[in-house]
């Protein structure tokens, strides 16, 4: 009995080692970029100048490497989703040249949204200039995020 009662010691503290092995080797990278986001809505990068920076996507999630870049984040839609497995702590960086000049002086903003609805404190905003060409303004936000899975940002 002491022989089997080791052996099933010894299963489980291989399967949890196995289990910290494959969290600890869990990554999610993507990073887009585009040039030409103009007017209202959710920023997308599916202009000409848009799409994903080259080896960016890093996806491995418990050891396995079965996501495509695009159900991660979209470049049609801009949206990022978390992947099945994949609930924890994110980062999200945004950065931008802030064009805010237009034929009504309307202040520029951009800020993260979670499912849809705006999340508070995230706001980058601008409105600075004259002219259309004296009126840019560099930003960037990084928010740090604990989601579940399928939360989109």
């Amino acid at each position: 009995k002491t022989m089997e009662e080791r052996n099933e010691i010894i299963k489980w503290a291989h399967q949890r080692a196995h289990l910290h092995e494959d969290i600890l080797k869990t990554r999610i990278t993507a990073c887009a970029h585009d040039h030409a986001h103009f007017g209202k809505g959710p920023v997308d990068y599916s202009s000409k100048d848009g799409g994903y920076i080259t080896d960016s996507v890093s996806i491995r999630v418990y050891n396995t490497t079965d996501i495509k870049e695009e159900d991660l984040l979209s470049l049609k839609t801009g949206i990022f989703k978390v992947p099945v497995n994949a609930a924890g702590e994110y980062v999200f960086t945004f950065s931008v040249t802030i064009d805010s000049f237009d034929q009504k002086m309307m202040a520029s903003s951009y800020s993260f949204a979670k499912g849809g609805t705006k999340i508070e404190g995230t706001e980058i905003y601008a409105d600075v200039g004259t002219s259309d060409t004296n009126d840019r303004a560099p930003g960037s936000r990084q928010i740090f995020l604990k989601l579940k899975e399928n939360d989109e940002i």
